[in-house]
């Protein structure tokens, strides 16, 4: 007997007296030719979103809050699909905290939550809307600009 049937290898004995692959390896073979290809991390850097998701990257209690009042009055943008969206915080004990919004790695909302205040759910609920309005106009933009010189976030400020 051969170290590979000893082993339990690949090969395996049949009644014919020649040894074969086992079934089970060209079944493995199969899967492996027909699934669909895996998604990496460059297909998500070229903008192929998954779809849909708010992370929360806030600390305090502020940023929680923050982040509940957003997540709460979200509604993707028509005709957009879904949008993937991070939510950041930058704490600060003598000033407050920072809280941002990404959308595709830049920031697209930007404002201080002090420590005494106790509406920063209602802020998190305007700039919901307000993040909804930004991905609309950078859509558009993204739309009526295809100069190769000029990239899409460097033609118009925002007011």
């Amino acid at each position: 007997m051969d170290a590979s049937r000893a082993k339990g290898g690949l090969r395996g004995h049949r009644p014919d007296g020649r040894d074969g692959v086992r079934p089970w390896a060209f079944l493995l073979l199969l899967i492996l030719i027909h699934a669909p290809p895996a998604r990496g991390i460059d297909d998500l850097k070229n903008g192929d979103d998954l779809g849909g998701v708010i992370t929360d990257q806030t600390v305090t209690f502020i940023g929680h809050a923050f982040y509940r009042g957003f997540v709460s009055n979200w509604q993707e943008p028509p005709d957009i699909g879904a949008v993937n969206l991070t939510i950041r915080e930058r704490p600060s004990a003598r000033w407050g905290s920072l809280v941002w919004v990404d959308y595709r790695g830049e920031s697209v909302f930007r404002t201080f939550l002090f420590p005494a205040r106790k509406d920063a759910d209602v802020v998190g609920a305007r700039a919901a809307t307000r993040v909804a309005s930004i991905i609309e106009q950078l859509r558009l933009q993204r739309l009526m600009s295809r100069d190769p010189d000029v990239a899409a976030n460097e033609l118009w400020e925002d007011e």
